[in-house]
């Protein structure tokens, strides 16, 4: 039988990784950059961070400038930040939030400002019994030290005093907080030396499995009954942090705190939206791109998720959502006529052979909702869309494309309660197949 894509990819993914691929892979926390210098970032994460590079800051606020001795045995939280570029301020926030979750553990926060403009720069006073320091990055060489590319930059030093995270997306420092501050200092120091065990053990059990599936045509593969997650399970899920709602923050009542994960919406919508049928979403992440026919910017995404249906294999659902597409004025002339519709989805689902189905979104529900939050001044940068999590709440909404959008999936993949029952099913089902 032909093996699997998904098998072949998932053997792929473990088999032959270094240590730091291996690592990234495993603890959750999504990296930022590309090339040459993710590369080189990559080199130095888990390595001794030099704590010398704190002298190159000046005019330290909240406290004294941060040496080794002051460090030793605590995580530390790096940001790089420009207070006057609105992304910059909201990631100080960001920081500031975590010194006050994390005090009491130790948690250290060092926010260094560019050279340009310090002394207008609103300098937030440290939370309550926490450290939470400012400091300025005057000649611009401590971020040359770290390898830091545009603000906002996080960088995280664990217990042992390795640069344990480099460079990493906003989404993931919440994560990557709530794990240095976990740590002890000698779990944090022989971090290099389990990683690589598990690294091992996780190739030996990958090449076991394997040898197993080699008769097993995953691509076919019967869905499988499974008792789905109560709503309970779904509630304490690590999830990914949705889209801030600014308007929502705005119109809260003193005393009140903004929650993110308050009155998320739900995907629901008629079985006859679907085309040609109705997608499988029992146990899967649901991602609802939007395009339209007229707005040909929109069609290659049909291509490129076709791509991301086939190497995600059987824990995404990917859904093409024909769209009244509107400009961020809201306005939009796009013809939502079934009659003119239906022949140009049949034809691309014909031509194409895609095995991710096509839904009409006759009045423009889901792009509403896709876009509540949205703030920017130009068009909707493509590709624009939802994700769904297996119980039916949306999760994240906005440019799919972008690293947040990407952290966001790979998060909801791994905490996905649906998504690890689904997958559990499977698997006791291919093991009665293959170890007879």
């Amino acid at each position: 039988m032909r093996k699997s894509l998904v098998a072949a990819w998932s053997f792929a993914v473990v088999v032959g990784l270094s240590v730091p691929a291996f690592a990234q892979l495993r603890d959750g926390v999504v990296r930022e950059g590309e090339g040459a210098r993710r590369i080189r970032l990559d080199g130095i994460e888990r390595k001794p961070f030099d704590f010398a590079a704190f002298g190159k800051l000046a005019d330290w606020k909240n406290g004294a400038a941060l040496s080794a001795g002051v460090a030793a045995g605590k995580p530390v939280l790096i940001l790089t930040w420009t207070d006057y570029v609105p992304q910059s301020k909201r990631a100080l926030t960001l920081a500031r939030r975590m010194a006050e979750k994390h005090g009491a553990q130790g948690l250290i926060v060092v926010a260094a400002h560019s050279a340009q403009e310090w002394d207008a720069a609103d300098k937030v006073a440290a939370p309550k019994d926490a450290t939470f320091l400012l400091a300025h990055d005057k000649d611009g060489e401590f971020r040359k030290s770290l390898s830091a590319d545009a603000d906002p930059d996080f960088f995280l030093i664990d217990r042992a005093g390795q640069l344990r995270f480099a460079d990493i997306v906003t989404e993931s420092v919440e994560t990557a907080c709530d794990t240095l501050v976990k740590e002890s200092g000698e779990d944090a120091g022989s971090v290099n030396m389990r990683l690589k065990a598990a690294a091992d053990a996780a190739e030996a059990e990958a090449r076991r499995t394997e040898a197993l599936r080699q008769g097993v045509d995953l691509t076919n593969l019967p869905e499988q009954p499974f008792e789905e997650p109560s709503a309970d399970v779904y509630k304490k899920a690590a999830w990914p942090n949705p889209p801030e709602d600014e308007q929502a923050r705005q119109q809260l009542q003193p005393g009140q705190k903004y929650d993110p994960f308050a009155d998320l919406p739900r995907f629901s919508t008629p079985d006859t939206a679907w085309f040609p049928s109705k997608s499988v979403t029992k146990g899967r992440v649901t991602i609802l791109y939007f395009w339209h026919p007229e707005a040909r910017f929109s069609v290659p995404q049909i291509d490129a998720y076709e791509l991301v249906q086939r190497q995600r294999g059987r824990d995404v659902a990917v859904v093409g959502v024909v769209s009244p597409i509107g400009d961020n004025s809201g306005q939009s002339k796009f013809n939502m006529e079934p009659d003119f519709l239906k022949p140009i989805m049949t034809k691309f689902q014909g031509e194409k052979a895609l095995k991710h189905r096509f839904m009409v979104d006759p009045e423009g529900q889901l792009w509403e909702m896709s876009t509540r939050t949205y703030t920017g001044t130009q068009s909707y940068p493509m590709p624009w869309g939802l994700l769904v999590g297996s119980d039916g709440t949306v999760h994240w909404w906005g440019h799919l494309g972008s690293p947040k959008g990407q952290a966001a999936l790979d998060k909801m993949l791994a905490v996905d309660p649906g998504v690890q029952a689904r997958r559990q099913a499977e698997e006791s089902y291919i093991k009665s197949r293959t170890e007879k």
